[in-house]
C-alpha cells in the first residue's frame, strides 16, 4: 500500500532510487537521453548532446585529483561517478538546492553538476570539480557524523581558491563583512550538521565557513588544518581535535578569528569599498542641487526682463 503522505524516510528512498537510475550508463534517466565515458579512472554520465563536455572532463579529471590528493594527503580511493545535467531543471529533479552549481553524494561516490551553469564561465569547471572530489575524499576518511559542515565545506573552497558550489543570490555583497560590523555571526555550532536554506544566511554560512579554514591555515599552516583532519579521521570531536591539533581550545580559536576580522574590517574599509557608489549619489545630489539653481536663475533673469518692459512702457 503506496502512503497517502511520503515520510522522510520514504522520500530519501525515492531520491536514491533516482540517482540510482540516474547514473547507470545509458539509462533513460529522468526521461532524458544519456550517454558514457568511462575510464580506469572515473565514470562519466551526461545528457545529450553533452559528449564533448563529459570528453573533457575524463581528460581533466587525473590531474585534478592527483592535484587534490597531493595536497590533503588521502587518497580517494575508488573510481567516481560524475554526473553532467544539461540544463536547470533537470538538475533541480536531482535533488539539488535552488542556489547550487554541483552537488555530491558521498555514499554513493557521485558527483551532479549544472552544465547550464557550469558552462558559464570556460574555466570553472576545474575548481568545481576540484570543490567536489574534495568532499568525497573527507567523507571517504572521515565518518559523516564527525565531519562537520562547516568545516566540510571550507576545506573544500580552501582547495578549489575559494570557489563555492552555489551561485549566490544576484547583487548578494559579502554577507561576512556585514555581520562583522553587526555583530550578528552565526555560530559553527549550528552550521554544524546543515546550512540554512535561503540567503543571505546560507550566502553568510559559506563565507564565514571558508573565512575559518583560511584563518587556520594562515596561523598554523596547511599542516594544522590537515592535524584537525587526522583528529576527525581517528574518531576524535572538532574541539578535541582542534586542541590536540593546534594547542588551543576550539572557542579560543574561534575569538581569535572573530578579532582578526574586526581588526581587518573597520568603518572605514567599509566606507573605502563602496567609495565608488558614494561619489556617484553625490555626484548625482550635485546635479540636482545645480538643475535646480539653473531653474531659480532662469526664473530670476525672467523677473528681470519683465521689470525691463514695464520701466520701458511707462
Amino acid at each position: 500500500m503506496i502512503p497517502r503522505v511520503l515520510t522522510p524516510a520514504v522520500k530519501r528512498t525515492l531520491f536514491l532510487f533516482i540517482l540510482t537510475l540516474a547514473a547507470l550508463p545509458n539509462a533513460p534517466a529522468l526521461g532524458r537521453e544519456t550517454g558514457s565515458v568511462e575510464t580506469a579512472e572515473v565514470v562519466i554520465h551526461y545528457d545529450e548532446p553533452l559528449g564533448g563536455v563529459a570528453k573533457e572532463t575524463a581528460g581533466s579529471y587525473p590531474e585534478i585529483r592527483r592535484n587534490l590528493e597531493s595536497r590533503l594527503g588521502w587518497d580517494l580511493g575508488y573510481r567516481p561517478e560524475i554526473m553532467i545535467v544539461k540544463d536547470r531543471e533537470a538538475f533541480v529533479e536531482m535533488g539539488a538546492g535552488g542556489y547550487a552549481v554541483a552537488f555530491a553524494v558521498p555514499r554513493r561516490g557521485l558527483i551532479v553538476m549544472d552544465n547550464s551553469r557550469v558552462r558559464i564561465d570556460p574555466f570553472s569547471l576545474e575548481p568545481i570539480l576540484t570543490h567536489e572530489l574534495a568532499h568525497l575524499i573527507l567523507h571517504r576518511h572521515i565518518p559523516k557524523d564527525a565531519l562537520p559542515r562547516w568545516l566540510d565545506e571550507g576545506v573544500a573552497q580552501w582547495v578549489s581558491g575559494g570557489v563555492a558550489e552555489i551561485a549566490l543570490m544576484e547583487g548578494a555583497g559579502p554577507r561576512l563583512r556585514q555581520a562583522v560590523l553587526s555583530g550578528r555571526w552565526v555560530s559553527f555550532r549550528s552550521l554544524a550538521g546543515r546550512f540554512p536554506a535561503d540567503d543571505p544566511a546560507l550566502s553568510l554560512a559559506y563565507e564565514q565557513s571558508r573565512s575559518f579554514v583560511e584563518f587556520i591555515v594562515q596561523r598554523y599552516g596547511s599542516e594544522g588544518l590537515l592535524r584537525i583532519l587526522g583528529g576527525l579521521r581517528d574518531g576524535k570531536r572538532i574541539e578535541a581535535a582542534v586542541e590536540e591539533a593546534v594547542s588551543v581550545s576550539f572557542g579560543e580559536l574561534e575569538a581569535a578569528w572573530r578579532d582578526h576580522l574586526k581588526r581587518r574590517v573597520t568603518w572605514i574599509v567599509y566606507l573605502s569599498n563602496r567609495l565608488p557608489a558614494i561619489l556617484f549619489f553625490l555626484g548625482a545630489v550635485l546635479t540636482v542641487l545645480g538643475f535646480i539653481r539653473f531653474l531659480i536663475r532662469k526664473r530670476n533673469y525672467k523677473d528681470e526682463d519683465w521689470d525691463e518692459d514695464e520701466r520701458f512702457s511707462g
